[in-house]
């Protein structure tokens, strides 16, 4: 690549261009086939021209190895496509891909260093064990969460709305027997002193256990309905 040029790899015949760095936003065509360089879509390479895109041309390259039989490819793919549309007039050719995967990436990143921490800080907190960096019960919750969101994700499944239906269908089994549970803990003289709860904070308690008692019926049967 010189100074003022850029080698682009046309998406439609694979031929290469050299197109003037001033002209990238000008929606250049291809010298061959006279179509336009960007298309604000993603690109299906086979082993014949993947070559010409990811070695002989110039432009960054964001590669997306999927399969027509992968579920969910086929589910974020045209979400990949309409985010990409938007993005490329702003941030200019196919490399507005590239940054919203980088975002994509970022978030990922952070959630997979946040939960596992947060679900570790909770558990040590409710068992009263040390909610320390270096203390072994606070490791060990970090890493079973961290373990079992791992293999969830790398276990092939066809569509992640199992995954998701699972999760709502342990929410619906779990809130409320920990409805049930604090509302015990908060009428124990022993624990709360005079802050144990009254007949109108136990009403109100009441109706959070119904309400709980309703979503997590209704998460449950959501899947197996769905």
């Amino acid at each position: 690549m010189s100074d003022d040029t850029l080698t682009l790899a046309c998406p439609h015949c694979h031929r290469l261009n050299r197109v003037p760095t001033a002209r990238l936003d000008a929606q250049p065509n291809c010298g061959q086939c006279h179509k336009p360089l960007f298309t604000a879509r993603p690109v299906a390479l086979g082993v014949d021209h993947f070559g010409d895109h990811a070695d002989r041309s110039e432009l960054p390259l964001l590669v997306d190895f999927w399969a027509p039989w992968c579920g969910p490819c086929q589910m974020m793919a045209p979400h990949f496509e309409r985010a990409a549309a938007q993005l490329e007039p702003l941030l200019g050719g196919s490399a507005a891909k590239i940054f919203f995967a980088a975002g994509l990436l970022a978030a990922g990143l952070t959630s997979a260093i946040t939960a596992p921490m947060a679900a570790a800080f909770a558990v040590c907190g409710a068992m009263g064990w040390k909610s320390q960096l270096n203390s072994w019960p606070f490791r060990s919750v970090w890493l079973v969460v961290l373990t079992v969101g791992t293999g969830l994700a790398a276990s092939g499944l066809k569509s992640p709305q199992v995954t998701i239906l699972i999760a709502q269908a342990a929410n619906g089994l779990l809130l409320p027997v920990i409805t049930i549970f604090l509302l015990i803990a908060v009428n124990r003289r022993d624990l709360m002193g005079e802050y144990r709860n009254g007949n109108l904070a136990n009403l109100a308690g009441g109706l959070v256990l119904l309400a709980t008692l309703l979503l997590g019926g209704t998460a449950i049967a959501k899947m197996f309905l769905s």
